[in-house]
């Protein structure tokens, strides 16, 4: 009873605080040419004083791809807002993009959409427009030493799915994945 409960009632979008950006596939290529302009709500300060004698910095995006029909995604957006809450800054910004409403998004960041996926949620780090990480990872030839080691293409398969099985989606997984601790101290 409780299993067709869940089905007929999935859990709702996360609706609680959150300093992640809702992105276009527009903004998104503004945010490769690192041109983006993150919208301000509040300013407490004037942006010319604050921003004098400052050296350029690197920008930092983590864009959250996902789509409404997977219960993975809707549960991992919660932790993602957390994480935005915890590290935006000046440099570090937070972003989602629906890949339903932009399909072809996902062909060009190689996401797949099928619902057996393990590409469902994907986490990217921009680092001034350029993609500087992933979760979960796409391991490729010449990427993974232990990967190269392994000649069967069976023992291959398993360890690439069993290295992007073991992504947990929390918030500890971001932040070391993505050293936002790091990103966050240097601010």
């Amino acid at each position: 009873m409780w299993g067709a409960l869940f089905i007929v009632l999935p859990q709702p979008t996360y609706r609680g605080s959150t300093k992640i950006v809702e992105l276009t596939p527009e903004d998104l290529d503004n945010i490769q040419g690192n041109n983006f302009q993150v919208p301000k709500i509040v300013e407490l300060e004037d942006d010319e004083v604050k921003d004098k004698g400052k050296t350029k910095e690197d920008r930092y995006w983590v864009i959250f791809f996902y789509v409404t029909w997977s219960n993975v995604c809707r549960n991992f957006e919660s932790t993602v807002a957390k994480a935005s809450l915890k590290y935006t800054t000046s440099n570090i910004h937070f972003g989602k993009i629906d890949l339903e409403t932009s399909p072809k998004l996902a062909e060009d960041y190689n996401i797949s959409l099928s619902p057996t996926s393990l590409d469902l949620p994907t986490l990217i780090l921009f680092k001034n427009g350029k993609e500087n990480g992933r979760l979960p990872q796409k391991v490729r030839d010449g990427t993974d030493a232990d990967l190269d080691r392994i000649k069967s293409q069976t023992l291959r398969s398993a360890k690439v799915t069993w290295d992007r099985l073991g992504w947990d989606r929390s918030m500890e997984s971001i932040v070391s994945a993505f050293k936002l601790d790091t990103l966050h101290k240097s601010t």
